[in-house]
């Protein structure tokens, strides 16, 4: 059943007649009113109250702060310099610099309480005496507001220095692993460009570490305090691009943060901002991005302020920018700009003598992650990893690794762990080790074949038959080449 509930309060009807204008003695009593009922309020909530004239002279005082002072009830303290009656007040003060004090703490002959004093005014603007409350008796119940507060600084500095350490370099040199000649390369190419301001073009496969290199730049440069800022080109859509580089205004677009939103291009003022995939960057953002470049300065969008901006720009591409110029694809201006010192990173296939040790460091970060007990890898594991021609380069092996830690058991891992990951097969000429270019032709095809042979070995638990159809030869050929390596 449905019951229709009136409301108790009656509707207001719009007055019939004209609304007279307003009387200056109607806002007068208005004030008055209102004066006088904010006065009671506080005095009802208050310990005490009291009023002085011009001189500090106390012209009242109610009974509640003649009994909080410890005075007798008939006490007679009108006309009294207020000093006189209570020692520590600062009500003086407040005639003299007609200055509220809304809170403070006044200590009296029973402890400490809290206070507020006011001036009076005349219509002239000239101080005619003041007031005062005694709001709280003691400090107690100001203790939960103080750890309230002293809870929230807290937690604000703890949240700013998160803030910082996650806008600060998390790599440096030292974590981009390898010692071959190219690793050593780009490492000392790296160095050099971070002691410029110069703008500096990473270019580099997928999964070569172009990101932990900028970092490193980042934190070996004059710069290294202040915020790296990093955003993925790829990863943003087309008509964000240029609000998440630049910046907006309030109303700049439809859903846009009502207090404006910082572009990473300001965020990163002072230190390093990195553009990665910047090969993926619209025409028209890329405009923008090379005036800021000349010009040292960005207007947000929707403003018409112009911000004067201190940054290094690192960018960072898979693709070959040169080509995607030639095409009309990327600015060739910008080209310019961003290209001023390049650094080429060497897929992994290039530098497989980096493998064994990549290897190491990988493992223990992976076990220390995966809470699992520290593994390694026997030596033919190793050299089959070495053959491989990694097309996801360090991101790649490093799944690969992962992969075997979980799923094996062992403290050893060798190549049957990794027979559902890795195709057995000749690999492609890039992938020979780079140490093999060094020794003669026969004794590098030699020693390619003998790791071959080795590896079938591991897989097929040295089932000649299956060894012999993976490596496509025939039986009496296999017996010969084993007997040849001595593997059985």
């Amino acid at each position: 059943m449905l019951y229709r509930v009136r409301n108790s309060h009656p509707r207001m009807k719009a007055p019939s007649d004209p609304i007279p204008a307003l009387d200056a003695a109607d806002i007068s009593t208005i004030h008055h009113r209102a004066s006088d009922s904010c006065f009671r309020i506080l005095q009802d909530l208050a310990r005490g109250a009291l009023m002085v004239d011009r001189h500090a002279r106390i012209t009242w005082i109610d009974e509640k702060y003649i009994d909080f002072l410890g005075l007798p009830a008939n006490a007679d303290v009108i006309g009294r310099h207020v000093e006189e009656v209570i020692p520590h007040t600062r009500m003086p003060e407040v005639l003299r610099e007609g200055r509220a004090i809304p809170f403070d703490v006044m200590e009296t002959d029973s402890g400490w309480c809290v206070v507020s004093r006011f001036p009076l005014f005349d219509d002239a603007g000239t101080v005619i005496g003041g007031f005062g409350f005694v709001m709280f008796g003691d400090l107690e119940p100001l203790k939960s507001v103080s750890q309230k507060l002293e809870r929230l600084r807290t937690d604000l500095s703890s949240t700013r220095s998160k803030l910082e350490a996650l806008r600060r370099s998390k790599y440096n040199f030292s974590q981009f692993v390898g010692n071959s000649n190219a690793a050593a390369a780009i490492k000392r190419q790296a160095r050099a460009a971070a002691s410029t301001d110069s703008t500096i073009m990473i270019c580099g496969e997928t999964g070569t570490g172009k990101e932990l290199l900028a970092q490193a730049i980042h934190a070996a440069s004059s710069r290294a305090d202040r915020h790296f800022v990093g955003i993925n080109i790829a990863a943003i859509p087309e008509e964000l691009m240029e609000v998440e580089l630049f910046g907006a205004k309030y109303g700049a677009y439809t859903g846009a943060d009502r207090n404006g939103r910082i572009g990473k291009l300001e965020l990163a003022h002072g230190g390093t901002l990195f553009l990665d995939e910047v090969a993926d960057m619209s025409l028209r953002t890329q405009v923008k991005l090379l005036r800021t470049l000349q010009e040292r300065e960005i207007e947000s969008l929707g403003s018409n302020v112009v911000t004067k901006v201190d940054v290094r720009v690192i960018a960072a591409s898979s693709r070959d920018l040169s080509c995607l110029v030639q095409e009309g694809k990327f600015r060739p201006d910008l080209y310019y700009r961003l290209n001023v010192v390049p650094l080429n990173i060497p897929p992994l296939r290039e530098r497989a003598a980096d493998i064994p040790l990549l290897c190491e460091v990988l493992i223990e970060n992976i076990c220390k992650s995966q809470r699992i007990s520290l593994k390694e890898l026997d030596r033919a594991a190793i050299e089959l990893l070495e053959m491989q021609p990694w097309p996801g380069n360090v991101r790649e092996l490093r799944n690969v690794l992962e992969r075997a830690c979980v799923l094996s058991s062992r403290q050893t891992l060798s190549v049957n762990d990794f027979i559902d990951f890795l195709t057995p097969g000749q690999p492609p000429e890039s992938t020979i080790p780079a140490r093999m270019s060094a020794a003669t032709l026969g004794s590098a095809v030699g020693e390619l074949e003998r790791r071959m042979i080795r590896a079938a070995w591991e897989q097929t638990h040295g089932n000649k038959l299956l060894m012999a159809k993976r490596l496509g030869v025939s039986r009496s050929n296999l017996y010969k080449k084993l007997d040849l390596y001595g593997i059985q």
